[in-house]
């Protein structure tokens, strides 16, 4: 497992390194342009920066394999030189098989493909000298390649990580900005762009350039307070404001991550310089959009120009003027007004980018893991083709297969005693029955669960009695799995006493199981006993216990549901409905008019299917304002109970149905118009 692991962790980084390569050089091409916009170039960075791992990602998981890919040299096997391995006792072999095999007789006739040992496949084969073959060599070296790789990019990460806090350390007497100009403007620019995330202002004596820090913080240096006018106080925050809108803080940490986990790729660093470049010429468009010039910002791009003396802030942030190389630029290109006419086609972008980075993993080449597959067991015979009839019964290895099972039922090991059991579930063989209820008293647990849950699967009758007796069994999962079985297995002649019993057991579900069984079995014995059990604490309980008094039909239980209709939960209200609805008992106006008002939906349409079918005096009115529900499902239920009760005050709330606002409703009252006699 720690080999395949290894294998195709390197086969993904080299995969990752080919195809970031391609797409980062790319976005290098199309940014060389000098016609490509600055949305365009960003879009192209951020795309090719995350494009590697998308597409390695995808290939590798979907298995894409072109000839032209790399393989890493895996594991050889000689297979030539090797009898095939299968174990003496895979195939059943006695010890006197064994010695006669150890002999040179004849090996037996056929071998359960099933059988065969594959996982020997995966073991180095030494040489004849003793020395590890050349394939072992090359798994250890890249073993040593993944570790050393994991290992420095964490140490790179950390590293990361502590400059980060090293910068929250240096803003660490950052403080909010409640008094001044800056607060209502920041305000009115939130409010003119619906900028909708909170956004903190605060200011600091340790920064010379303004800085938008994580998802809605802008910090400012002190003497953006005093030594700037109104105005390129506005462009200023434009600037910032426009750096959260496009979370450029939250891209540049990723791409800084992503710098050192992917250090052996230099051209991240690359991508990420070009785009945090990129960004300031958009978020200066930005502003300048939104302030009507770009003038003022211009102005304050060089006063703070001024105030930068000492090195930036030391790690890559969105600052307006931690850049300074591109100061000079970027003030001309803001005098000269030199701004996008029109806006970015992103549509346009997005679907270029999804058909270039699907073209990447279906076409471009890629390394495989060279892990050979373990070959395919041989294929049986048909019997058909051997020259005799198709047989509908189990083939002859089959049963060696169940035989193996039962015998492993007596395994000293819990697990495998389990693992039997639940096999033997899987495989439905009812001669496995006999010894499965043998282990029902077996001292584990989890033992005793498994085998009860393979009779439940198996479905044979001669489990009924011993998983009844499991119902007062110590531990409740044993319990339940007996309850769940015996409720495959219902039958008439189950008596309800022992069950009954289990409605009052202290796990829930165990309480759950039973009363679904009482419903199966339907014993009118058990109606005291589940109307009693109504006031349960558990609502999935009480909706069970609802919903087997339903399959028992006996109409002594009608007061107990009608009572559930007031219950706190509206599945249990709704079982309710439900149990009423198929008992076909009276049921007063005033219950069916607070079902209808109920505030759960599906109680509410529970309620207008039982109403349709025992109208009352005031139904429709209720019907025709249900037509205005919030709920679509119960509309419709409207819809289709005034079809059903036929009066010409239920034919009128049907002609306003068709003036719904809602298609579905129109499309039923259409129907059910159409459907009338």
């Amino acid at each position: 497992m720690t080999n395949a692991l290894t294998h195709t962790t390197l086969a993904w980084l080299l995969t990752y390194a080919m195809h970031s390569t391609v797409l980062l050089g790319l976005a290098w091409l199309i940014g060389r342009r000098a016609s490509t916009l600055p949305a365009a170039r960003d879009f192209v960075w951020k795309v090719a920066l995350i494009g590697g791992i998308v597409t390695a990602t995808a290939q590798t998981q979907l298995g894409v394999r072109r000839t032209w890919s790399l393989s890493i040299p895996g594991q050889t096997v000689a297979v030539a030189e090797r009898a095939p391995l299968v174990t003496a006792d895979a195939v059943g072999l006695t010890s006197r098989d064994r010695v006669g095999a150890s002999r040179g007789d004849a090996k037996p006739d056929h071998v359960a493909a099933a059988d065969v040992d594959v996982a020997g496949i995966d073991r180095a084969v030494p040489t004849a000298d003793g020395a590890a073959p050349a394939s072992a060599t090359r798994l250890a070296a890249g073993t040593i390649a993944v570790v050393a790789w994991a290992a420095i990019a964490l140490l790179l990460s950390l590293f990361w990580i502590a400059r980060r806090l090293i910068l929250v350390g240096r803003l660490g007497d950052r403080r909010m900005v409640t008094e001044g100009s800056l607060p209502g403007i920041l305000d009115a620019l939130r409010a003119s762009v619906k900028h909708r995330g909170r956004v903190r202002l605060t200011s600091s004596s340790t920064i010379s350039s303004p800085v938008a820090l994580g998802a809605g913080e802008i910090c400012v240096p002190d003497a953006v307070l005093t030594d700037l006018d109104a105005e390129q106080q506005r462009g200023l925050l434009a600037h910032e404001l426009a750096h959260l809108a496009r979370r450029d803080p939250l891209w540049l940490d990723a791409a800084s991550l992503l710098e050192r986990v992917f250090f052996f790729q230099p051209l991240n660093r690359l991508a990420r310089r070009e785009f945090q470049q990129v960004a300031e010429y958009l978020c200066d468009d930005w502003a300048a959009a939104r302030t009507g010039s770009g003038v003022p910002l211009a102005t304050c791009l060089a006063r703070v120009a001024e105030w930068i003396q000492a090195s930036p802030l030391g790690m890559p942030v969105a600052g307006m003027a931690e850049q300074r190389s591109l100061l000079v630029a970027r003030i001309a290109r803001l005098i000269e007004g030199k701004t996008p006419a029109s806006p970015a086609p992103k549509f346009a972008f997005r679907g270029a980018a999804v058909v270039m980075l699907s073209a990447m993993v279906a076409a471009a080449p890629g390394v495989q893991d060279g892990v050979p597959a373990p070959p395919r067991p041989p294929r049986m015979p048909s019997p058909r083709l051997a020259g005799g009839p198709m047989h509908r019964e189990r083939l002859p290895e089959d049963t060696g297969v169940v035989d193996a099972l039962i015998d492993r039922l007596k395994d000293s090991d819990a697990g495998v005693r389990r693992a039997a059991a639940q096999s033997l579930g899987n495989l439905h063989s009812r001669r496995a029955v006999p010894a499965l209820i043998a282990v029902l008293d077996d001292r584990d647990r989890e033992v005793r669960a498994a085998a009860a849950g393979a009779l439940g699967s198996i479905e044979d009758s001669r489990a009924v009695g011993p998983l009844q007796l499991l119902i007062k069994d110590p531990s409740a999962d044993v319990r339940e799995q007996a309850l769940g079985a015996l409720s495959n297995l219902a039958h008439d002649d189950i008596p309800a006493g022992p069950i009954i019993g289990a409605l009052h057991d202290a796990k829930a579900s165990v309480r759950e199981r039973a009363a679904l069984l009482l419903g199966r079995i339907g014993d009118r014995a058990a109606v005291g006993a589940l109307t009693t059990a109504l006031h349960d604490v558990s609502a999935d309980v009480r909706s069970q216990e609802v919903d087997a008094l339903r399959e028992i039909k006996d109409p002594s239980a009608t007061p107990a549901i009608t009572g559930a209709l007031k219950d706190d939960h509206p599945n249990v209200r709704r079982a309710a409905l439900e149990a009423l609805r198929e008992l076909r008992v009276p049921v007063s106006e005033k219950v069916l008019l607070d079902a209808l008002d109920d505030p759960s939906a599906d109680v509410r349409s529970g309620a207008v299917q039982l109403a349709s079918e025992r109208p009352f005096p005031t139904l429709v009115a209720v019907l025709k304002k249900l037509l205005d529900d919030p709920n679509g499902d119960v509309r419709v239920e409207a819809v289709s109970a005034l079809g059903d009760i036929g009066d010409p005050a239920a034919r009128d709330g049907l002609r306003t149905a068709l003036k719904s606002r809602d298609a579905r409703v129109r499309q039923r009252a259409a129907e059910v118009l159409g459907d009338r006699r």
